[in-house]
């Protein structure tokens, strides 16, 4: 939970920012996509995890991003 609260961190406070040159050529769009993919997956990881212990609510939110996930 400790990784998926530091990448969530990272992306939510200067992500872009600090990628702007990676923005700007294809090998560094690639590296941002692979770095976004992986971190996509601890935040999914995560968000199995804890599904579980937050209500109905998030039931069906974790349904509706699973159906997203699987409908790309």
């Amino acid at each position: 939970m400790a990784e998926a609260l530091a990448i969530r961190n990272s992306l939510m406070h200067g992500y872009f920012p600090r990628n702007a040159r990676n923005l700007i050529n294809p090998d560094g769009r690639r590296a941002m996509k692979r770095e976004l993919d992986e971190a996509a997956e601890v935040l999914w990881q995560a968000t199995l995890k804890v599904a579980p212990f937050v209500g109905q609510e998030a039931e069906q939110l974790l349904q509706m991003l699973v159906h997203a996930q699987f409908s790309e």
